[in-house]
């Protein structure tokens, strides 16, 4: 005959059906039940900010040498500074005063070790070079603390917590392990407890295993379902004047615990709406911020500021009280079995808030895209002004140059004065050199303005002198102390008759063999001066090939940012067919929720109703209460959501 305790306790086996489904379909197939049913929350925060020695205080171990205690066999020999969790565990009571409980693997079987054995199960999970050895797929572990670390009123049993690794190890394998089991367990868990240090609360935060976990990253969306307890709280340096006001003050409240623990609460939510990237309820942010102080900074802090411990001790009591409570209520089981439905409605919204995330994302890609052809297509066009631009200064140093060899060619039109008659005197002959070097001056500067006359057009981007380059000094210079080289003998009788030199026909010669050598000096001189006034022009040509390299080589960027913006493109709207693909999957399931629930509901009574038609009829009224309870808990599933 059944009894009112045995249908009682399987009354939530319809929901756990509908539950497991869920994980199920959550999880792509992978049965996560043993975990639903050990814990409802779950604990997550950066290594060595207190995660572990709150949950032990939260079971009810607050003596000193008992949390030391305690420590020393979960630490498993890790010295302080590296993290003490390696493993997802959950904590509870054992059964023994003095042996710790240990549950391990899926067999569910309990096992009862000596401090000494439990530290060295734990120390196995670490190889001798720090590497993990429990892969995230494996069961997470139970352990029970030997009852004589708390006094029986002070024990609290009903908590359902996992403790998870720290996010931020030193070791990198850790970190991954961490971030591997984060991921697995955020979204089979009703709540999530962020524990963070109070003077790093922005950076904590923004750990990359909470950005890339839809269920993590969203808490600003979904406050109720989340807990921020920030560690170190009441001896952060920022408060101690606020502290030390209210020890001043003989206002009423002034010492109460509740007005220290809202004010504090207030203050540090405050801070942490100030880190986030939008806006946030104020009240409802610090309603589930939890500010607390324990272990060794507690201890220090009595000693350095002893009144103001004294103060805000209750408040702190308080604050951990009220968070326990808190939990308590979150793994209670009928909020599991209720969460059902909650659940799966917050996998819709995250599976919407994905896709408009990646909406936004997609946008920002083509955005780049746009900006990037558009800086493409800007670069295109400076170098193609520029390349214009090079070309045309090219062509104007090549005109000059033309020109200037054109002029190198020209001969001087050289009108040369008639002989001397002979016999020649040396005045005569002198005279004669003095017109035919002004005649090869005139012939020059003739031919220098009929050059720039014929080449006016090719030469007006030059910089070339309109008067000749040549100057008079030179042109004597050359043909008469060069050429003619007039030694001034000829009116020396004696030397004329008789050595044979100095005769005026001799320097008429000379003069005569110096007409081929002044038509080609002339052009030389004149082209080498023409030369000089090209400078411009090739720096004109040198500045415009450097700018045109540089555009080239900022088109040659574009173009390679162009080119990576439209893979990366590319690749976004793939990876948006596969998410959209998920998504669709993922709200299939969810929309069919409701109808699991409704149908595992309705075959448990349909079960029940059988077995009361052929149940004796002293059992009857059992299974009817049975069924009719069954049908009330599902109208509260469905009303609660």
């Amino acid at each position: 005959m059944p009894t009112w305790p045995e249908l009682y306790r399987d009354r939530w086996s319809w929901s756990g059906k509908s539950i497991a489904w869920l994980r199920r379909a959550a999880r792509d197939g992978e049965d996560d039940a043993d975990h639903a049913r050990m814990a409802h929350v779950m604990v997550v925060g950066d290594t060595q900010v207190g995660k572990t020695s709150l949950l032990i205080r939260l079971l009810g171990v607050t003596g000193d040498q008992a949390v030391r205690q305690a420590e020393d066999v979960l630490r498993a020999g890790r010295e302080q500074g590296n993290s003490a969790t390696s493993v997802p565990i959950r904590y509870r009571w054992s059964t023994d005063r003095d042996r710790w409980l240990l549950v391990k693997g899926h067999s569910w079987q309990p096992e009862w070790l000596e401090p000494a054995e439990l530290r060295d199960f734990l120390s196995g999970y670490r190889s001798s070079d720090g590497r993990l050895e429990w892969h995230h797929s494996d069961r997470a572990l139970e352990i029970g603390l030997p009852t004589r670390l708390a006094d029986e009123r002070e024990r609290h049993p009903a908590l359902r917590v996992l403790d998870l690794p720290g996010l931020y190890a030193r070791e990198q394998v850790e970190q991954e392990g961490a971030e591997s089991i984060v991921a697995r367990f955020a979204p089979l868990m009703n709540h999530i407890v962020f524990v963070l240090r109070a003077d790093n609360i922005g950076d904590a935060l923004y750990d990359k295993a909470i950005r890339d976990n839809p269920y993590l990253t969203d808490w600003v969306n979904d406050l109720d379902h989340y807990r921020i307890v920030l560690t170190h709280a009441f001896s952060l340096d920022s408060q101690q004047e606020r502290f030390a006001d209210r020890l001043k003050s003989r206002a009423v409240g002034a010492r109460s615990a509740q007005g220290i623990a809202a004010d504090l609460r207030r203050h540090l939510a405050g801070e942490i709406a100030g880190s986030l990237p939008g806006a946030v309820d104020l009240d409802q942010l610090a309603r589930i911020t939890y500010p607390v102080e324990f272990g060794r900074t507690w201890d220090d802090f009595t000693r350095k500021r002893p009144r103001i411990a004294a103060l805000v001790r209750p408040a702190n009591d308080l604050v951990i009280e009220e968070l326990r409570q808190s939990l308590e209520v979150a793994t209670d089981e009928d909020a599991y079995h209720f969460a059902a439905q909650e659940i799966a409605l917050r996998i819709e919204a995250v599976v919407r808030r994905r896709a408009a995330t990646r909406a936004t994302g997609r946008e920002s890609v083509q955005r780049e895209c746009d900006a990037a052809a558009g800086e493409l297509s800007g670069a295109q066009q400076a170098l193609r002004a520029e390349t214009e631009k090079r070309d045309q200064a090219a062509r104007a140093l090549g005109q000059l140059e033309g020109a200037v060899a054109a002029l190198r060619k020209r001969k001087p039109a050289f009108d040369r004065p008639p002989e001397p008659a002979r016999p020649m005197k040396g005045h005569a002959v002198r005279a004669l050199q003095e017109e035919e070097r002004v005649a090869w001056y005139a012939a020059a500067t003739a031919m220098w303005a009929s050059w720039r006359a014929d080449y006016a057009d090719d030469l007006r981007l030059g910089n070339f002198p309109r008067n000749t380059p040549l100057s008079e000094d030179a042109l004597r210079k050359f043909y008469t102390d060069e050429k003619v080289q007039c030694c001034g003998e000829c009116s020396n009788w004696l030397r004329r008759t008789f050595q044979g030199r100095g005769r005026p026909e001799d320097c008429y010669q000379k003069m005569t063999g110096a007409v081929d050598d002044m038509a080609r000096w002339i052009p030389s001189r004149l082209a080498e001066a023409a030369v000089k006034s090209l400078r411009p022009a090739q720096e004109t040509l040198a500045a415009a090939e450097a700018r045109l390299a540089v555009a080239a080589r900022r088109c040659d960027e574009a173009q390679r940012n162009a080119d990576a913006a439209r893979e990366k493109l590319g690749r976004a709207r793939e990876e948006e067919k596969a998410a959209r693909s998920r998504d669709r999957r993922d709200l299939d399931r969810v929309s069919a929720v409701t109808t699991v629930i409704n149908r595992e509901n309705r075959e448990y009574v349909s079960a029940l109703l059988s077995r009361m038609d052929a149940a004796a009829e002293a059992e009857k009224g059992w299974y009817a209460v049975a069924a009719l309870r069954a049908l009330y808990d599902l109208e509260r599933m469905m009303k609660d959501t």
